[in-house]
């Protein structure tokens, strides 16, 4: 291959990856719009961004206590339908 050949080559993959650069520049601009917009939705609700994980940590335990809770009901429910669909 000829010099000339090489630099042709060469020129090509850095325009490449300049082009690649300002792809992803774009895409990290996107991206971090998207997540202003993410942390501005969240403060409306009355939700500071920063506090989302405790936030979600708190929920997921009230969740599983409710499930348990509902879990003992239906337990009971059950018990008390065992006589009458023997019945049946």
């Amino acid at each position: 291959m000829s010099l000339k050949d090489e630099l042709k080559q060469r020129v090509a993959r850095r325009e490449k990856l300049k082009s690649d650069l300002e792809r992803l520049k774009g895409r990290k601009e996107q991206l971090q719009h998207e997540l202003r917009q993410l942390e501005e939705s969240c403060r409306q609700k009355g939700y500071e961004p920063s506090d989302l994980p405790s936030i979600l940590k708190e929920k997921h335990g009230a969740f599983k206590d409710e499930l348990s809770r509902m879990d003992t009901q239906l337990d009971a429910f059950e018990s008390s339908l065992k006589p009458f669909l023997r019945e049946i």
